[in-house]
């Protein structure tokens, strides 16, 4: 594969949004819908709550009857939810209905008072309160929306408040973006599944369980993951098959300049064009983005667990959720609770662990963090910052920066 120069990491950014293809849509019922991305906009198709909705066990009354002075009321019935209209005869002046939460609010009254806050007594209520406002424990019809407006918009992610409005609106089903098929591929003579025989010089699987678990954090489902050797056949095998079978490819190692190093060689015989290879970051500065067609996409991400995790996160799930339709939401910013060292001329990723402050700011303390092989650096993390490529050596505490959690913000307040 042809040499590349390096690009910045807004540059990576872009590219990727340029290259990676919409997914198409389909038609999927409510329990199928968890974790999806709406491809359609939702419309109330009738006034939210569709009438005046009793929201507290009690008696409904006229408020112009308690103003005027009435504290008894015969009780000339009761209405349960689900039924419609009111006792045959009854004259809210005098009288009073005993409703359930839940029920539709009989004509001619506009209010209800609770059952501790009324005393009954052979069929007649009493209240013990002085004052009763019109619409107190009512749920005004229309109060939420009107018939016709939108209730949700399209690119948002499905999460049980959003079906429970999709139900809501009548809807049994929702249009929604394809999940992609993802394969997940690792190689190397160095790395040995977990569970296998293992020799000194080798080292467990990591990246396979990491991005795996990351895509299904997020509801990706669609997941095969292999490993290969340091074979050019046998990586431009699977590899293949790979790209032949998966909307996306996620490869972790042998993407750098090393004499194992097959990969990017192997995607360019399998005709996969290089959009971008090597990024000025740390971790994960060998990442390759390429395309075959106008429906594969391929992400080499480099071998060490911290630059594949962080690659995963930064580049790889936004891409995901975009070729579904998302919106995708602005990441957070950081306070830096410390000066932070880093080398210069290169966008640096450090794993921090971060939480709100009583002013609720976001601040953020780097954890303790060797270089991309040290794993363990993120088990108490909760994601990572970006420090942008400079000159400088440090940056003070106190500085900004972007924050990118592990679990995505997805559009405007959503999360997975």
């Amino acid at each position: 594969m042809t040499e590349h120069r390096f690009i910045s990491v807004a540059q990576a950014e872009r590219l990727i949004q340029e290259h990676m293809p919409l997914l198409p849509a389909e038609a999927v019922s409510l329990e199928e819908a968890a974790g999806r991305v709406l491809r359609e906009d939702v419309y109330a198709d009738r006034p939210v709550p569709p009438f005046n909705r009793i929201t507290m066990d009690g008696i409904a009354v006229s408020s112009r009857a308690v103003s005027a002075g009435r504290r008894r009321f015969r009780i000339a019935g009761r209405v349960l939810p689900g039924q419609a209209g009111r006792p045959a005869v009854v004259s809210p002046e005098t009288d009073c209905v005993e409703v359930m939460t839940g029920a539709c609010l009989p004509a001619g009254f506009d209010a209800v008072v609770p059952y501790e806050d009324v005393e009954i007594s052979e069929g007649t209520a009493h209240l013990r309160v002085p004052r009763v406002p019109a619409g107190m424990f009512i749920h005004r019809k229309g109060g939420d929306a009107a018939e016709g407006a939108l209730v949700l918009q399209k690119g948002t992610v499905l999460d049980a408040a959003r079906l429970a409005a999709a139900a809501g609106c009548g809807k049994a089903r929702l249009r929604v973006g394809r999940s992609p098929t993802v394969a997940v591929i690792s190689n190397g003579n160095e790395v040995v599944m977990p569970g296998g025989p293992i020799a000194e010089n080798q080292i467990y699987g990591i990246n396979n369980v990491s991005i795996r678990a990351l895509l299904e954090f997020h509801r990706i489902r669609s997941i095969s993951t292999f490993h290969c050797a340091d074979d050019p056949e046998q990586i431009e095998k699977v590899m293949g098959r790979a790209l032949s079978e998966n909307d996306v490819v996620l490869v972790s190692g042998g993407v750098s300049m090393g004499k194992g190093d097959f990969v990017p060689a192997v995607l360019e015989r399998l005709g996969v064009r290089c959009v971008f290879h090597k990024v000025r970051q740390r971790p994960g500065k060998p990442l390759l983005f390429g395309v075959r067609g106008d429906t594969r996409v391929v992400f080499a991400l480099p071998g060490n667990p911290v630059s594949a995790m962080v690659c995963t996160r930064r580049y790889v799930l936004p891409a995901l959720f975009r070729a579904m339709g998302a919106w995708l939401g602005e990441d957070p910013w950081a306070e830096l609770e410390r000066d932070l060292a880093f080398s210069p001329e290169l966008t640096f990723f450090p794993p921090v662990i971060a939480g709100a402050d009583a002013g609720a700011r976001i601040r953020a303390r780097a954890l303790e963090y060797h270089n991309s092989g040290h794993y363990l650096a993120l088990v108490e993390s909760s994601g990572f910052v970006e420090i942008p490529c400079s000159r400088e050596t440090c940056y003070p505490a106190g500085m900004r920066v972007r924050y990118f959690p592990w679990q995505m913000v997805l559009g405007p307040s959503q999360e997975v």
